[in-house]
C-alpha cells in the first residue's frame, strides 16, 4: 500500500463536502490516508483516532461519499476513490476486502494488476544449464540479450538506477516512460487529474479499463447527489444503461459535477417542479437530465418567481418532444 495520498480539489472543495461539520471533514480526509489501494478503509480505529463520532460517518455516507460494505466492522468505500488517486495496475496492492467491493458496489470495476514492467521479462525457452537461447551466459539474476543486469533490471541491457529506468533514462520515484516524469496520479499527464480529462478524449484515444472504472463512479456519484439533495422528487433505484448515456451525453456536451450540484439543487427549490402546481405533475431524475430541460432549469424557467401557468407550458412541450422522439 502507498504511503502517500492525493485529494481531489473537485471534492474537497464542493459545497457538498463544505457545508458538513468540521468533525466529518476530518474522519474523511484520515480515512482517505489510511485507505488500502482500493479505497477501502476500516472507520472504526480511525474514528477513535480522530475522536469522530458515529453521526460524523453517518454524515458522510448520507451525502455519497463514502459506502458501508460491512456495518458491524465499519468496513467503508470512498466512493471518489478513483478521482482522488489513480494508481497504476502495476503498483496496486488489491484489498482484502475485494470480495465486499464486488457484492455492495457492483457498479465499480476493480482495476486488474499487472506485473510490474521495471521487472527484467524472463528469457523464453531458457535451458536448465544457465546459457541464454543464444549462447550467451546468464548470470543468477539474468540477462537480456546477453547484456548483464543490476539487482533491479533492464530491458536492453542498460544499467538501471535504484527506482528504474527504461530506455536508460532516469525515473523518478513513482515511475516514467521513455523519461518522462510522472505525476501522482501515475500518468504523464500534468493537470489532467480531472476524471473528465480520463475518458472524454478529443484524440479519441482508446478507453482504459482504469477510466472506464471512473465513469462508473461518476454515474453513481451524480445519482448520489440527486438522491441526497432532491428529497421531494421521487429517488433513483437503479442506475440503467439508458440512464449511464444520457449522463454521458451531458457530460460530453460540457455539463460538470457541479452543474449537475447546481441543477439539482434549483430544482429541490422549485415549487412547481416538486408538484406543487395546479396539475400535481412532478419532475423526476430522467426528465431532469434531458438535455432541453437542464438548460431551462439552470436558466431559471422554473424558478418560483416565474409564472406557474408558463412553466407548465414549458413542461407539456418538453413531454411532447420526448413522445415525438
Amino acid at each position: 500500500m502507498k504511503e502517500r495520498r492525493m485529494f481531489s480539489r473537485r471534492i474537497v472543495n464542493s459545497a457538498k463536502f463544505l457545508k458538513m461539520g468540521a468533525g466529518a471533514k476530518l474522519l474523511y480526509f484520515y480515512l482517505c490516508m489510511g485507505a488500502d489501494d482500493d479505497g477501502v478503509a476500516e472507520a472504526y480505529p480511525i474514528r477513535r483516532e480522530v475522536g469522530a463520532s458515529d453521526d460524523d460517518l453517518e454524515n458522510l455516507v448520507g451525502r455519497g461519499f463514502v459506502r458501508v460494505l460491512d456495518h458491524e466492522n465499519e468496513i467503508v468505500f470512498v466512493v471518489d476513490w478513483c478521482e482522488h488517486n489513480r494508481i497504476r495496475n502495476d503498483r496496486i496492492v488489491p484489498s482484502i476486502y475485494r470480495n465486499l467491493i464486488i457484492s455492495q458496489v457492483p457498479d465499480y470495476q476493480l482495476p486488474a494488476p499487472r506485473e510490474r514492467a521495471d521487472r527484467a521479462k524472463k528469457m523464453v525457452d531458457m535451458p536448465k544449464d544457465g546459457v541464454t537461447g543464444i549462447g550467451q551466459a546468464m548470470d543468477s539474476i539474468g540477462t537480456a540479450h546477453g547484456h548483464h543486469v543490476d539487482s533491479v533490471g533492464t530491458a536492453v541491457g542498460q544499467n538501471y538506477d535504484v527506482p528504474g529506468t527504461t530506455m536508460g533514462q532516469q525515473k523518478d520515484g513513482v515511475g516514467t516512460s521513455h523519461g518522462q516524469h510522472w505525476d501522482g496520479l501515475g500518468k504523464d499527464s500534468i493537470g489532467k487529474d480531472s476524471i473528465y480529462n480520463t475518458y472524454i478524449r478529443p484524440d479519441k484515444e482508446p478507453i482504459k479499463e482504469q477510466d472506464k472504472a471512473s465513469e462508473r463512479v461518476l454515474y453513481q456519484q451524480i445519482v448520489d447527489a440527486y438522491n441526497t439533495i432532491c428529497v421531494s422528487l421521487p429517488k433513483v433505484q437503479r442506475l440503467s444503461d439508458k440512464r449511464k448515456r444520457t449522463i454521458e451525453a451531458r457530460i460530453k456536451a460540457g455539463y460538470t459535477p457541479d452543474d449537475f450540484e447546481k441543477l439539482f439543487e434549483m430544482a429541490e427549490a422549485s415549487g412547481f417542479l416538486k408538484g406543487q402546481g395546479d396539475r400535481g405533475w412532478c419532475a423526476n431524475f430522467d426528465w431532469l437530465i434531458e438535455d432541453k430541460n437542464i438548460v431551462k432549469v439552470l436558466e431559471g424557467h422554473y424558478a418560483d418567481q416565474h409564472d406557474r401557468e408558463e412553466a407548465a407550458q414549458d413542461v407539456q412541450q418538453s413531454e411532447n418532444s420526448i413522445r415525438l422522439w
